[in-house]
């Protein structure tokens, strides 16, 4: 009975899955007519059948960028500029990092909108990469926090900050601090209004004196934390030992600074770092165990053993399979050109045919052991280049200075192996510097 009730329930969730799923498949045809007819009435000007008719859309596809995008420019040409912008910022998170050829334009219509509504422009200087954060409240002088950053007291001009989710903080005495999330996007600014209600338990009277004295604290200082294997046990900022936080964090001043980690039983570990004031940072530490390098290590000797023996077997027969065809070539010589006096042959045709087959088998077998050696000594050189002390290769990928000028480009790699087609078939070319 309980297999049974089982495999009942089971055929019903199956069916309520197939009733689900057509039923959205059914909305988002639903959604894509809506669309067009949408896109119809707002090219023949008719912006409030477009305004509905794009809601209704969106009703049956929350998720459809381009309903969201149709509803900013609605928005713009009615001059309603604060919903165009959460209009047009829909569409920029539903896009994510998808190419699109409207995203250059939905930010330019953000930045008209917000120079209409008075907001301060977006920075010219922004780093690559990243978006910007603009606060405002109720109350002037409140200090501002990103994920606990001191970033100075509201209002605030938009400021730059890394992609993602991060926690916004508000505090200012005799009021209740404010925490709440915001999500920046890359190339847009976030502009946030928060309203302080003042702390009902404060004393009254000595709430103005403590509004107006208190310090605003600003950010001097950047956050990089190191996302480490294994608990460190040494770690050099710029050669100058310092101490790690518990969530394996550190300040610095901004600029760019070398970072040296010594895990136990790994690898050492360098790189260049770009500090942003402000701003925090995480930065992989990827390093490999001792005994992980000592496989490598042992994995490109061996296989340098094998291209070397496998070279000389295949040098051997190339010389063996030489002499047998010139052998072969001689005697054939002899026999077309021996005197018609002498009837007895020099040699046979079996011993010609013997000496051919001999001499091809060879020939075969030095192509085969020279193809191993060379495979054994390409894959000798990827491993002692894998194995090779990674400390002061691995590179952050491009990132923004502190001063908003172009990105500082990655070192190249010291030795570079690449395939190349050649006349007779390919070859392996290895390129490098020296410094």
């Amino acid at each position: 009975m309980r297999i049974l009730i089982t495999a009942a329930l089971g055929v019903l969730c199956t069916l309520f899955a197939g009733v689900a799923n057509a039923q959205s498949a059914d909305e988002k045809k639903e959604a894509a007519r809506l669309f067009d007819e949408g896109s119809r009435f707002y090219n023949a000007g008719d912006l409030d059948k477009a305004l509905t008719t794009f809601g209704k859309a969106l009703e049956k596809d929350p998720n459809q960028p381009g309903s969201w995008r149709w509803l900013g420019l609605i928005y713009r040409a009615k001059k309603q500029c604060k919903e165009s912008i959460d209009a047009y910022t829909h569409y920029l998170k539903l896009q994510g990092d998808k190419p699109s050829r409207f995203s250059e334009r939905v930010h330019t219509e953000i930045e008209i909108c917000r120079k209409e509504l008075g907001y301060a422009p977006i920075p010219k200087d922004l780093p690559a990469g990243s978006g910007a954060l603009a606060v405002s409240a109720n109350i002037d002088g409140a200090q501002v926090s990103v994920d606990g950053i001191a970033r100075g007291a509201t209002p605030i001009e938009p400021l730059p900050v890394t992609p993602g989710a991060h926690e916004l903080q508000l505090a200012k005495p005799c009021f209740i601090a404010v925490t709440q999330s915001v999500e920046i996007l890359g190339k847009h600014v976030t502009d946030v209004r928060i309203e302080l209600q003042k702390d009902p338990a404060a004393p009254r009277e000595k709430c103005d004196e403590q509004a107006r004295k208190a310090p605003v604290a600003v950010a001097t200082t950047g956050v990089i934390r190191l996302e480490t294997p294994a608990k460190p046990s040494s770690v050099l900022l710029d050669g100058r030992p310092i101490t790690l936080r518990a969530d394996g964090s550190f300040e610095s001043l901004p600029g760019i600074h070398t970072v040296k980690v010594d895990t136990p039983d790994h690898e050492e570990w360098e790189r260049r770092v770009v500090v942003v004031r402000g701003e925090p940072h995480s930065v992989p530490v990827i390093v490999r165990t001792n005994a992980q390098r000592s496989r490598l290590r042992i994995g490109a000797w061996s296989a340098l053993g094998v291209a070397f023996a496998s070279g000389a077997v295949g040098l051997y027969y190339g010389i063996k399979e030489s002499d047998t065809f010139d052998k072969a070539r001689d005697l054939h010589y002899i026999e077309v050109h021996r005197s018609n006096s002498n009837p007895t042959p020099f040699t046979t045709r079996d011993e010609l045919a013997r000496l051919q087959k001999d001499g091809d088998s060879q020939r075969t077998l030095s192509m085969v052991t020279l193809g191993v050696a060379g495979a054994a000594l390409a894959t000798s050189v990827v491993l002692l280049v894998l194995e090779r002390d990674e400390r002061t290769e691995g590179q952050e990928p491009p990132m923004a200075t502190p001063d908003g000028g172009p990105p500082t480009a990655a070192r190249p790699r010291r030795i570079a192996i690449a395939p190349v087609p050649l006349p007779g078939g390919a070859g392996l070319v290895v390129s490098g510097r020296t410094w």
